[in-house]
């Protein structure tokens, strides 16, 4: 057993037995967003929306909002914002903003985010009758009221996207390992990591679908691959995509199962947790690999420890939705907190032993 792998295995076996920060860019002019009001509401004027602090869409977002400069336009079209889910009355207000890029990588991933210029990348998607990426889960059972069913419909939903979008990143990731001359056990488990996400991918739809009341599937999704040009370059895209990224996504899920009494959730949820485990240890092992090949990808070790962890959580609730794995922020970011100190970091840590 690895360092890395032990440390991760200690955690998970305590934990399961028993804010994010910020990299603002320049500011840009001219961004839109728009939000939901109820039907013969009037849109609030751009002093209020201002004064309120910016709501901002998609809800997922790499983009903040500064201050709304334009608008606001009205319709009567409900706006569907991040997912294509709409309610049944309501109308839109949309604004034009001064915004910016406040990350460099994706905010709310689970698992391996799809990566295309420093943005996630997601599939489009659309409504059907039979959907072929619903998975066979028993029918999601709660008593949580509309509101929080369609809030919860929408947090898995774009789980959904998300390990439908990691099929493609380890697609990607594998042929990098090729393009760097990758011993084959890698290869074989990053090709076993992809048919991983597929599964995690239909039961997050089923999930989804029980929650929503509609079938949801993925549709196009526009990407065009670009493998990293250079071995440094494609150990810091591992190590910040696949050793963190993934890391924390097993710690997220362990945190959520404390907050799950449905079966259909806390099994999705248990997959993630042991899979996800794996597709961790593939990423470290892989840093591992690189830093043998060249000792000074080291440097991308120190920059990720300076750093700190990179995620955000605007697409989880904020308070608690009962027995829907769904905890609220504030846990979860305890989690985060909790889970760099003691499992990323000290991993982090190993990896600068390796040619001590």
């Amino acid at each position: 057993m690895t360092r890395t792998e032990e440390i991760l295995r200690n955690f998970l076996y305590l934990s399961m037995g028993g804010v994010a920060l910020a990299c603002a860019g320049p500011v840009e002019k001219g961004g839109e967003f728009c939000f939901n009001i109820e039907e013969g509401e009037t849109c609030p004027s751009i002093e209020t929306v201002n004064a309120e602090r910016l709501p901002y869409e998609p809800e997922c977002s790499t983009i903040e909002y500064l201050e709304a400069t334009d608008g606001p336009e009205q319709s009567d079209t409900p706006y569907s914002g991040f997912m294509p889910i709409e309610d049944d009355q309501g109308d839109s207000c949309c604004y034009t903003a001064d915004y910016r890029q406040i990350r460099d990588q994706a905010p709310c991933a689970i698992g391996r985010p799809l990566m295309e210029n420093g943005r996630a990348k997601l599939a489009q998607t659309r409504r059907v009758v039979e959907n072929p990426w619903r998975g066979t889960l028993p029918k999601v059972q709660t008593t949580a009221n509309p509101s929080q069913r369609l809030e919860a419909g929408r947090f898995y939903l774009l789980t959904a996207l998300y390990e439908h979008a990691s099929v493609a990143s380890f697609q990607k990731f594998g042929m990098e390992l090729m393009r760097f001359g990758a011993p084959p056990h890698l290869l074989d488990r990053a090709q076993n990591a992809a048919r991983d996400e597929i599964r995690h991918a239909r039961m997050a739809f089923a999930i989804a679908a029980d929650l929503l009341g509609s079938e949801v599937q993925p549709d196009n999704l526009d990407y065009t691959p670009c493998l990293s040009s250079t071995l440094r370059e494609f150990a810091r895209a591992t190590l910040e995509e696949g050793a963190m990224g993934e890391t924390l996504a097993v710690l997220l899920a362990v945190e959520q199962l404390r907050f799950t009494s449905d079966p259909a959730i806390r099994f999705f949820l248990e997959q993630v947790v042991a899979e996800e485990a794996q597709h961790a240890e593939l990423a470290w092992e892989t840093l591992r690999w690189c830093i043998h090949q060249d000792p000074s990808i080291v440097s991308v070790v120190d920059e990720a420890i300076a750093a700190g962890p990179k995620i955000a959580l605007d697409h989880y609730p904020e308070t608690n939705i009962a027995g829907l794995g769904l905890p609220g922020r504030e846990n979860m970011a305890a989690a985060v907190e909790r889970g760099f100190h003691a499992v990323i970091l000290p991993s982090l840590l190993s990896l600068k032993e390796i040619n001590a």
